[in-house]
């Protein structure tokens, strides 16, 4: 790979066609000035009016019920809604679903998420019973909807790891049905694959306003205050109880699993509970838009790819918002616009404030990990091609794309990302993408006369600028579904966005993680022997991510110099 001489914020202001082959943006801080301040681009510590990623997915019915009623008649209108008491399991545990209907009896079915769906097992003729959504005064989007368990259902261990999700439907009067989804894992983490998975269901809750507020709406009446707090114990109300930003994510899954990768998978609370557990892969992929982790998972996916962990993000507006996990995991907490005058670790703990990781109260904006960042605005643009900058670079190959190229049908969808002041110096600008045409209904909302998208790939090495580092990998893809739709079959050039995302991966693959060695073990000691007054000296003795430096870093350090 050549360097280049052309800045990738440079290219977006002037629209041009420039693009040498290997080229690469270098000393983006200092490319940054030549932004018109027009751009509304850099670090605002507040929003705009009314966050439009808030708004709705085109694909999906936001304020619609999830039920569906089938032909007029004498029956009362169909319902039915369903959660359950976690959003992952290893076989041998049991999914309990809590579900409300008007039905007297109905069914559950599971389906494994991926290209051809089927159903794996089904269970019919439960008795139905109806429980009411809490009334706002019970404050159900945070206390849950405190539905009692309709059926158990142990996991069998012919259930492979993977993305599920249960269909509940009516079987008797009016028609319905909904969605609830789930993840099988190994019990054994990276004992199938050295691939996993991460799902989104932090950012599915931020946006879910069952009950009354998510953290985007109110729908109580006479109170404006949108929520703080919400709980993953209710229904989903976007998309038949699929959730916001479903779609992008499972297309992901599904070419992953069809090339072969067999990832396996992992919620976001499980890196927050058992951080370590980052230490049994080599690949870390994200997909589906992950705006909000928590301040331990952020730590985790940095210091696993510090030590040589590679991440691949197929999504957009990643690491944007900070969540803090309360009653085990089951309620998440997140202040947003309200953090600076609400958010009560202020002043007692400000590492813990629920604001904007780019905020000056955190400073740790999520564009020097991933290399780009959420452009404002850019949820109200129409999508647009990704044009190819270096058809010469690994993503490519066997693609048969030119420079100038397309790559897939209007990948730049929805939010996308750009570099920024806090991306690291050198990195392989592999497509850009410039939006010009506003969506109508958006015409008189946005404050900009266009916005860019950027994928990205760099590497903690010499060549990169890093010259300690391990050789973690990242790409992150710039765009908040585009990616994984344009994979479907339906898309155009659906087949060449394909090849390069199995390229990412396997390149990944192709470099394992290094795994412990002596320098490791040495900090630790360092640590123990009160020898840490030289920069950087433990900087690595937390070995295991868990916030504690403790007798079980040497035990992790000793099982990684065991495989």
């Amino acid at each position: 790979m050549r360097r280049g001489c052309v800045s990738v914020l440079v290219l977006l202001i002037i629209g041009s066609g420039c693009a040498p082959k290997g080229n690469r943006v270098e000393g983006v801080t200092g490319a940054t000035p030549k932004f018109d301040a027009a751009d509304a681009r850099g670090w605002s510590e507040e929003l705009p009016v009314e966050d439009a990623s808030a708004w709705p997915e085109e694909s999906e019915v936001r304020d619609a019920p999830v039920s569906l009623v089938g032909p007029a008649g004498d029956d009362p209108p169909a319902y039915i809604e369903v959660y359950t008491d976690k959003k992952s399991y290893v076989p041998g545990e049991t999914i309990n679903f809590h579900v409300s209907t008007t039905a007297e009896t109905y069914s559950i079915e599971i389906y494994k998420d991926e290209w051809s769906r089927h159903s794996i097992a089904k269970v019919s003729g439960l008795a139905g019973s109806y429980y009411p959504t809490p009334g706002y005064e019970n404050e159900p989007w945070v206390n849950g909807a405190n539905w009692p368990v309709s059926y158990g259902w142990v996991v069998p261990d012919d259930w492979a790891n993977g993305s599920y999700f249960a269909t509940v439907r009516t079987a008797s009067g009016a028609f319905a049905y909904a969605y609830h989804p789930f993840v099988v894992r190994t019990r054994v983490p990276g004992s199938r694959s050295k691939v996993v998975f991460v799902m989104n269901f932090n950012t599915r809750n931020a946006y879910n306003r069952w009950g009354g507020k998510s953290l985007y709406y109110t729908d109580v009446p006479e109170d404006s205050h949108k929520g703080v707090a919400v709980t993953f114990l209710r229904p989903f109300a976007a998309s038949y109880g699929r959730g916001d930003n479903y779609w992008g994510q499972w297309q992901v899954i599904s070419h992953l699993i069809a090339a072969g990768f067999d990832p396996e998978f992992v919620t976001e609370r499980e890196i927050h509970f058992d951080p370590a557990l980052l230490l049994a892969y080599d690949v870390v992929v994200f997909a589906g838009h992950h705006e909000y982790i928590s301040r331990r998972i952020y730590d985790a996916i940095e210091a696993y790819h510090d030590r040589g962990g590679h991440l691949a993000f197929f999504s957009g507006n990643d690491l944007w918002w900070q969540v803090r996990y309360e009653n085990d995991g089951e309620v998440m907490v997140g202040y947003r616009g309200y953090a600076l005058g609400e958010d009560p670790m202020i002043g007692v703990d400000d590492d813990l404030v629920t604001t904007n990781w780019h905020n000056k109260l955190l400073n740790r904006p999520g564009q020097a990990l991933q290399g780009v960042s959420y452009e404002y605005y850019s949820w109200c643009y129409e999508a647009e091609d990704y044009i190819v900058q270096d058809s010469n670079h690994f993503i490519f190959e066997g693609t048969g794309l030119e420079n100038g190229d397309a790559l897939g049908y209007k990948v730049a969808a929805g939010e996308t990302d750009m570099p920024g002041p806090a991306s690291p110096a050198i990195m392989d600008v592999v497509l850009i993408a410039r939006r010009e045409n506003v969506k109508p209904a958006y015409i008189d909302y946005v404050q900009v006369d266009h916005v860019g998208a950027a994928a990205v790939y760099y590497e903690d090495s010499v060549e990169y600028g890093f010259p300690g580092g391990k050789g973690g990998q990242v790409f992150a893809a710039g765009t908040h579904s585009g990616w994984g739709t344009g994979l479907q079959t339906h898309w155009a050039n659906h087949d060449v966005l394909r090849i390069a995302t199995s390229n990412i991966i396997q390149h990944m693959v192709n470099a394992p993680r290094p795994r412990a060695n002596l320098q490791e073990l040495t900090t630790a000691v360092s640590y123990w022997l009160g020898q840490c007054e030289l920069p950087n000296r433990c900087e690595h003795a937390d070995i295991n991510f868990d916030g504690i430096i403790d007798m079980r870093d040497f035990a992790y350090l000793a099982k990684d110099w065991s495989k």
